[in-house]
């Protein structure tokens, strides 16, 4: 590898690694609204219980969100879905799911 690929390969990750550390500063987390791609609404999302990127891909995939609603969007050009989340959107839709989860264990529980 060439000095000039490797300093620009080394930029690039100091780069990603001060963005990774502005997303996990909770100040970040506080300031975050509007569309915003997986790798940030996570991070934004983490108080109403969002674990992680893979969590909030989960949460979507078990239908927490709705794109008629406008809490996501996929605003990928090709057949590969790309997905971003409007987070007070989704702040209220994860209020509404959870909220239903937590009637169904207590259903559950209750009937046992």
């Amino acid at each position: 590898m060439s000095d000039q690929l490797l300093a620009q390969v080394l930029i690039t990750l100091k780069n990603i690694e001060a963005r990774l550390d502005q997303i996990e500063s909770p100040h970040f987390r506080e300031d975050l609204t509007g569309w915003l791609r997986p790798y940030e609404a996570w991070a934004a999302l983490k108080t109403e219980g969002v674990r992680s990127q893979q969590h909030l891909k989960k949460l979507r995939l078990a239908g927490a969100f709705s794109e008629i609603k406008g809490e996501i969007r996929n605003v990928g050009l090709s057949d590969r879905p790309v997905w971003e989340y409007n987070v007070e959107g989704c702040r209220k839709a994860l209020a509404k799911y959870f909220k239903k989860l937590d009637a169904a264990r207590q259903s559950i529980s209750s009937s046992s």
